[in-house]
């Protein structure tokens, strides 16, 4: 794991080796239930804005079990599907989860006047404070960010690409490296932020080796939350190495996904996984 000393580094390797067998085990019991269907034989919706490169997929996901290029296709039941998206604070946003149209929260300020999903500022102000103690100086340089805004971000950096002589898909593409198509960005969930110094203000991969980017990947699980875009996991999220970009995703989940080194993607495909086994008996009728 990316902050972890090489001696973990053996079982870290088994228990993504058993998650993976895991994963086969579970997909082979869930076909074998009948409690998925293949998405072709669900209809596509219709385009809405910038829904041709992002699809809207709460009822439709594709993963590949234990990295193979094969993948399966499905479509959650109703009773699956509802259960599933409960816990708020998995909620998986990016570009095959778009947000729920109409996704409204409660948002609650801090004290430079940013935004976040009050049910996560307590403990980001536990998180802050416990940083400031071991002398980071953290700063909240980005919170909660509207559609509309994203939507401005978004244009404003395409036509910047293509100013400089880019073709229109390849200005999108250089944009989404580093900034998620509107609709697809968890700044719009109000549950991350992105945490920076007074002293180091800029957003590049050396926030990683200040004393606050090595306190911040070791400790924010501690207080439910994660690095939402690791490295090496750029091809899973789809989005570039962020050291300064957190999650909350509650305790429970944040250990779980430090202790395995995986990404929120990873953690989302087996705990569905584990859903469908755990509910199956109660959607028998569907």
């Amino acid at each position: 794991m990316k902050y972890r000393r090489y001696a973990a580094f053996g079982s870290s390797f088994c228990a993504l080796a058993i998650t993976a067998i895991l994963f086969m085990v579970i997909v082979v019991e869930a076909l074998g239930n009948g409690l998925v269907v293949r998405a072709n034989e669900v209809s596509e919706e219709k385009p809405e804005y910038f829904v041709v490169k992002a699809s809207r997929q709460w009822d439709k996901e594709t993963f590949a079990v234990s990295g193979s290029p094969a993948s399966l296709a499905w479509m959650l039941k109703p009773g699956i599907k509802k259960a599933l998206m409960e816990d708020w604070k998995l909620l998986l946003v990016n570009k095959e989860n778009l947000l729920p149209e109409g996704y409204k929260i409660e948002t609650k300020r801090l004290s430079n006047g940013l935004l976040v999903d009050a049910r996560i500022y307590d403990p980001l102000m536990e998180f802050l404070k416990a940083g400031n103690k071991e002398g980071c100086n953290l700063l909240v340089c980005s919170a909660y960010r509207p559609y509309e805004r994203q939507v401005e971000l978004y244009e404003a950096d395409l036509a910047k690409y293509q100013g400089m002589g880019y073709s229109y898909e390849k200005a999108c593409a250089i944009t989404e490296e580093t900034l998620a198509v509107p609709g697809a960005s968890e700044h719009q969930a109000g549950l991350s932020v992105d945490i920076v110094t007074l002293r180091h203000q800029v957003l590049n991969d050396a926030f990683a080796d200040t004393k606050a980017g090595k306190w911040l990947a070791e400790h924010a699980h501690e207080y439910g939350f994660i690095l939402r875009y690791p490295k090496d996991k750029e091809e899973i999220t789809g989005i570039n190495y962020e050291p300064w970009h957190f999650r909350y995703v509650g305790k429970e989940a944040a250990e779980q996904i430090y202790e395995l080194g995986c990404c929120l993607e990873e953690y989302v495909m087996l705990q569905n996984q584990l859903a469908i086994l755990n509910i199956s008996d109660k959607t028998k009728d569907y």
